[in-house]
C-alpha cells in the first residue's frame, strides 16, 4: 500500500480503473457461473431421475415374479451411458435384489435401500426412486452417476468467462491509459506550477485552467492563493525591510544603553570606591586625631568630649562598613575566603566581645559548645565572626532580662566535610510571625514606628543572611513575641588536613584531656539550667564525674552527704550570683572547715571582677572565672588548681584577648623601635598627621612625603625599612610609584604597605598586582598599624629606644601617707588590673572623676522620681566605673542601689545616696592626694 501511494497519479488512476473493472467483471461472471452450476446440478438430477423412473417402471414385472435375471437385464440397459457408475434394485423389504456396475467399476451399491431422493458428493450424484405396481410400492431403484460431464461443461464455461474478463480488462486498460490525462493533466499542471513557485519563490506564476469542473475550480483557487501570497509576500518584504531598519535602530539604541549601563556600573563602582575613600579619609582624621588627642594632657571636660567624638566616629564607621558590605554583595563583588580556623576560638571570641554588654544589662551569657568540636575547619572566619557578632549583638539589644545562649555544633557530611551549626538564642522581646520575613529586608526593622525603642539601620540581618548564602549555607529563625528568638545558621565547611600548617601554628591543635581530670568528682552549683548543662557536658567529655545542684543550699547538702559517704567531691564550680544564698556565702562555708570535704572551689561570675562582689576574696574560692568561661581557660584552671602543669589549650591563650593583642603589639614596637625608619607617603595632611603621630608615639623614625614623586625621590636619597604608601594621590599615585620602584633592583625587596580608604577586594588585588606587599584599610587604628609595621619591619638588634611608651613605663602613682587604712580604692590591685599601665590608669581615673557628678545627679533624680529602672541602670554604670579602679566602697553601695532598682524597693534610697556621695568625695580627695604624677 505504501508503494502504491508513491505511484504517479496517472498510474494510480489506471490501476484503480483496472481494479474496479476487474472486480466488477469477476463478480458478474462469478454470479453467472454460480447460477450455471446450480442449473447444471438440477439438469443432472432431472436427467438421472427420469432414467431412474423409466428403469423402475420396467422393473415391476421382474419384482412381481421375483425374477432377478429379468431385473439385471433391465439394469444392463445402462451400459450405453458411460457416466453411470452403478445401479441396484431392492425388493419390498429393502434387500438388494439386482445390481449393476458401470464400465469404470468404481461404483458399489449399498446393501440396504437408501432413502428416496437424490444426494451429491464431490464426484458423483445418486438418486433413489420407488417401484410401484397398481399404486403399491413393491421395491426401489437406486442409481449413481459421476459428475465428469458437469465439470467438463462448467470448466468450459469458466474458461470462456475468464477470457471475457481478460479481454474486458485489456480494453479497460487501453481506455484508462488514453483517458486518464483528462484528470491528471490539470493536476500535473498545478504540480508543475507549485514546484516552480516553490523553487523560484515567484508568486506571479499562474496555473492553466483546462476545464470548468472541480479541477478547474481547484486551479482557480490555487491561482487565487498565489495572488494572495504574492500580495502578502510583498507586504512581508516591506514589513521585513521596515523591521530590519527598526531592529538596526533598536540594536544601536541597545548598544548605547548597554554602554551607558556599563558606564553607570563602572561609575557606581568608582563612586562606591571614591565614597569609601572620601568618607574614610575624614573618618581617619577624626578617629586618629582623637586617639592622639586622648594621649595628651586634657582636663576632664575635654577628655569627655573627645571620648564622645570617638564613640560617635566608631558608630559612623560601623554604619559605613554595613553599607559598603551591602553594596559589595549586591554588586557581586564580595568574595568568600577559605582559610583554616578554630571554630571554638571563633565562637568564644565573639562571646568575649559581647560579654561586657551582657554584664552591663545584667544578662546571663552562655557558650554552649561541645568540647570535641571538629577543628581546624576551612572557611571564612572573618565573615562567620561578622554573622555571629551581628546576631549576638541583636540578641543583647533586644533582651532586657534572662539569658543569651551562643551555641555551636557540627554534623559530618557524606563528602567528608562538616556542616557547622551556629545558634543564637535569647529571651528578649521576640518577633511577631507576620514580621519574621520582613526582618531580612534591607532598611527594615521589627518596629518601624517613629516611637520605637531600638535604633539601627535595618541592614544587619540583610547582610548576615546574604553572607551565609554566599558561604553556601542557610539561615532560619524561630520566635515568639515576649518569649525570645532563636537564629540558626548552617554552613558547609571542609576539614583542614595539612598537618604541616598545624605544626607551625597556623591553626590551633586540640589537646587531649589530661589524666588529672580522669574520674575527678566535680559538683556544679548554679541556678541557671543552661549553665549547669553546658558545664556538665564539658566536664563529662573531659573524663570527670559530674553532679549538679540548683542552689547553694542543695549544693552544700550534696557536699555533706558525699563527705559522710566517704566519697567527697574534689572540686566545686560555684556560681556567685544566685538567689537566696549567694555564692560568696556558699564558698566561705565550704572552705570554713572540714564538714564538706575541703574541695577546691572555682568561683564563676558574670559581674566582671572579684572586687565587684562584696566580701569575695581568697576565702571564697581558689580561682575566679568570668562568664562566659572559655573552655581553654577552664581546662587550664582545672589542671592548675588540681596540682598539674596546664596542657596545651584550645584557641587563644586565656585572659583578656584585647589586652593580649595590645601587649603583643607593644612588644613588637619595643623590639623594632630605635633605628627603624618609616617612609609615610600620604597627600592628606590630616591623615598624614594621624599616622605620623601614631608611629612616632610607637617609637618609629618617620619621614613623610605628599605624593609618589616625592616618595621615589626620598627613597633614592635615604634608606628606609618600610614604606606606608597611600594609593590615591596627585601627580603620581601609590600604584604608579610602586611599579616604578619595583623596576629598580635595589627596591625589589623593600616592604611597601598600601594604606588606603578603598575597601573593595579588587582594590587589594590591584595593590598586590602593582607589587605592594600588604594592605591596611583606613581609618588606621594604632594597634593595627603597629601590627602591620611590625609584620614587615626587619628585626633591629640595637635595642629599645627610650622614647617608646610601653606597659608599666614611667613612675607609678604614690599612695598618700595615712591612706593605707580605710582606702576608697585599692591602688596596687587597680594597677595590676590595668596591666601596670600608668597612662591607662590616669586616663580611667580622670574619666571617672569627670563622669561621676553627672551619675550622682541622675541617681538623685531617679530617687526623687521613684524611677526604679533608671536607678538600676545608673547605679550599674557607676558600679562598673568603680570596678575599673577597684574602688570597693563606691562599688559596693552602687551594687546595693542597683539591687534596689531591680527589686523596685526604694525605701532606703536616701540613705544610700548620702553614703555613696560620701564615698565618691573620699575617692576624689584620695586621687587628688596622689599628686600630679597620679593623674
Amino acid at each position: 500500500m505504501r508503494r502504491f501511494r508513491d505511484f504517479p497519479l496517472r498510474w494510480k488512476i489506471t490501476l484503480i480503473t483496472m481494479l474496479v473493472s476487474s472486480a466488477a467483471l469477476t463478480l458478474a461472471f462469478g454470479v453467472v457461473l454460480l447460477h450455471l452450476w446450480s442449473e447444471f446440478h438440477a439438469v443432472v438430477v432431472d436427467e438421472l431421475g427420469v432414467r431412474a423412473d423409466t428403469l423402475a417402471e420396467n422393473s415391476t414385472a421382474a419384482l412381481s415374479f421375483d425374477d432377478a435375471d429379468a431385473a439385471r437385464g433391465v439394469l444392463r440397459a445402462l451400459r450405453t451411458d458411460s457416466h453411470i457408475a452403478a445401479a441396484a434394485v431392492y425388493d419390498r423389504s429393502g434387500s438388494l435384489f439386482a445390481t449393476y456396475q458401470g464400465p469404470a467399476g468404481d461404483g458399489v451399491a449399498p446393501h440396504g435401500a437408501p432413502a428416496e431422493g437424490h444426494a451429491f458428493t464431490s464426484s458423483s450424484v445418486s438418486v433413489c426412486r420407488p417401484i410401484v405396481l397398481d399404486g403399491e410400492r413393491i421395491g426401489s431403484l437406486w442409481m449413481k452417476s459421476d459428475l465428469r460431464r458437469l465439470y467438463e461443461q462448467f470448466s468450459h464455461l469458466a474458461t470462456i468467462d475468464a477470457g471475457l474478463v481478460l479481454g474486458a480488462l485489456v480494453v479497460t486498460f487501453l481506455l484508462a491509459s488514453r483517458l486518464q490525462h483528462l484528470v491528471t493533466a490539470p493536476i500535473l499542471d498545478l504540480l508543475a506550477t507549485a514546484r516552480h513557485v516553490s523553487e523560484g519563490q515567484d508568486y506571479s506564476l499562474r496555473a492553466h485552467k483546462q476545464a470548468g469542473d472541480e479541477l478547474g475550480r481547484l486551479t482557480d483557487g490555487f491561482n487565487h492563493m498565489l495572488a494572495q501570497i504574492q500580495a502578502r509576500d510583498a507586504a512581508l518584504r516591506r514589513a521585513h525591510d521596515e523591521l530590519e531598519e527598526r531592529v538596526e535602530e533598536r540594536t544601536r539604541e541597545l548598544t548605547h544603553a548597554k554602554e551607558r549601563a556599563e558606564a553607570a556600573d563602572r561609575a557606581k563602582s568608582e563612586f562606591l570606591a571614591n565614597m569609601s575613600h572620601e568618607i574614610r579619609t575624614p573618618m581617619n582624621g577624626i578617629i586618629g586625631m582623637t586617639e592622639l588627642a586622648l594621649g595628651t594632657s586634657l582636663d576632664d571636660e575635654q577628655r569627655d568630649y573627645l571620648q564622645t567624638v570617638e564613640r560617635c566616629a566608631e558608630a559612623l564607621l560601623a554604619l559605613l562598613n554595613d553599607i559598603l558590605d551591602l553594596s559589595k554583595i549586591e554588586a557581586r563583588k564580595l568574595t568568600i575566603e577559605n582559610v583554616a580556623f578554630d571554630p571554638l576560638a571563633l565562637v568564644e571570641g565573639v562571646a568575649d566581645v559581647v560579654a561586657a554588654q551582657t554584664r552591663e544589662k545584667g544578662l546571663e551569657l552562655v557558650c554552649d559548645i561541645p568540647p570535641h568540636l571538629p577543628t581546624p575547619l576551612v572557611g571564612d572566619p572573618v565573615r562567620l565572626r561578622q554573622v555571629l557578632l551581628n546576631l549576638t549583638g541583636n540578641a543583647v539589644k533586644f533582651t532586657e532580662a534572662g539569658e543569651i545562649i551562643l551555641a555551636a555544633s557540627a554534623d559530618e557530611n557524606a563528602d567528608g566535610g562538616v556542616t557547622l551549626r551556629l545558634e543564637v538564642r535569647d529571651t528578649g522581646i521576640g518577633i511577631a510571625p507576620d514580621r519574621i520575613d520582613a526582618i531580612f529586608d534591607a532598611f527594615t526593622q521589627v518596629d518601624g514606628t517613629v516611637t520605637r525603642r531600638y535604633g539601627g539601620t535595618g541592614l544587619g540581618l540583610t547582610i548576615t543572611r546574604q553572607l551565609v548564602e554566599l558561604m553556601g549555607g542557610t539561615m532560619s529563625v524561630e520566635s515568639q513575641p515576649g518569649k525570645g528568638s532563636t537564629f540558626r545558621v548552617r554552613v558547609p565547611l571542609r576539614c583542614w588536613v595539612d598537618e604541616a600548617a598545624c605544626d607551625v601554628g597556623l591553626v590551633p591543635v586540640k589537646a587531649e584531656s589530661p589524666e588529672v581530670l580522669r574520674d575527678l568528682r566535680v559538683l556544679v552549683i548554679d541556678d541557671n539550667a543552661t549553665n549547669r548543662r553546658v558545664l556538665q557536658s564539658t566536664l563529662t567529655a573531659w573524663g570527670c564525674r559530674v553532679a549538679a545542684a540548683v542552689s547553694g543550699v542543695e549544693g552544700l547538702e550534696q557536699l555533706r552527704l558525699a563527705k559522710d559517704q566517704a566519697a567527697p567531691y574534689a572540686l566545686v564550680l560555684l556560681d556567685i550570683q544566685m538567689p537566696d544564698v549567694d555564692g560568696v556565702s556558699v564558698g566561705r562555708a565550704i572552705r570554713a572547715g572540714d564538714a564538706y570535704g575541703r574541695p577546691k572551689v572555682i568561683c564563676i561570675s558574670s559581674v566582671g571582677s572579684r572586687s565587684e562582689i562584696p566580701g569575695c576574696d581568697t576565702a571564697t574560692g581558689d580561682a575566679w572565672l568570668i562568664k562566659p568561661v572559655r573552655q581553654s581557660l577552664l581546662l587550664d584552671t582545672l589542671v592548675t588548681i588540681m596540682g598539674r602543669t596546664a596542657p596545651p589549650t584550645v584557641g587563644p591563650a586565656p585572659g583578656d584577648e584585647k589586652r593580649r593583642r595590645q601587649s603583643a603589639a607593644r612588644v613588637g614596637v619595643e623590639r623594632r623601635r630605635g633605628f627603624a625608619r618609616v617612609l609615610l607617603v600620604e597627600d592628606n595632611p590630616v591623615n598624614r598627621r594621624v599616622a605620623q603621630g601614631i608611629l612616632e608615639r610607637g617609637g618609629y623614625d618617620v619621614t613623610t612625603a605628599e605624593n609618589g614623586c616625592q616618595a621615589v625621590d626620598k627613597l633614592r636619597q635615604w634608606s628606609f625599612d618600610v614604606v606606608l604608601m597611600d594609593v590615591q594621590m596627585p601627580e603620581m599615585d601609590g600604584l604608579q610609584a610602586t611599579e616604578l620602584l619595583r623596576q629598580d633592583p635595589q627596591f625589589a625587596r623593600l616592604p611597601i604597605i598600601a594604606m588606603t580608604a578603598h575597601a573593595m577586594k579588587e582594590d587589594r588585588d590591584r595593590c598586590l598586582a602593582a607589587g605592594m606587599n600588604d594592605y591596611i584599610t583606613k581609618p588606621v587604628r594604632a594597634e593595627e598599624l603597629y601590627k602591620m609595621v611590625a609584620k614587615w619591619m626587619p628585626t633591629h638588634p640595637e635595642g629599645p629606644s627610650e622614647k617608646s611608651p610601653c606597659c608599666g613605663s614611667g613612675p607609678h602613682p604614690v599612695e598618700p601617707a595615712g591612706a593605707c587604712g580605710d582606702r576608697p580604692l585599692d591602688l596596687e590591685k587597680a594597677l595590676d588590673q590595668l596591666g601596670r599601665d600608668r597612662a591607662l590608669f590616669d586616663e580611667v581615673v580622670a574619666t571617672i572623676l569627670t563622669t561621676t557628678p553627672g551619675l550622682l545627679a541622675e541617681l538623685r533624680e531617679a530617687g526623687a522620681g521613684r524611677d526604679a529602672v533608671k536607678l538600676r541602670n545608673v547605679a550599674h554604670s557607676l558600679k562598673g566605673a568603680a570596678s575599673n579602679i577597684c574602688a570597693e566602697p563606691t562599688r559596693a553601695v552602687a551594687q546595693r542601689m542597683e539591687e534596689m532598682g531591680k527589686a523596685g524597693d526604694l525605701t532606703q534610697i536616701e540613705a544610700s545616696l548620702v553614703e555613696i556621695e560620701g564615698h565618691v568625695e573620699r575617692l576624689r580627695a584620695y586621687v587628688e592626694a596622689l599628686g600630679p604624677q597620679g593623674i
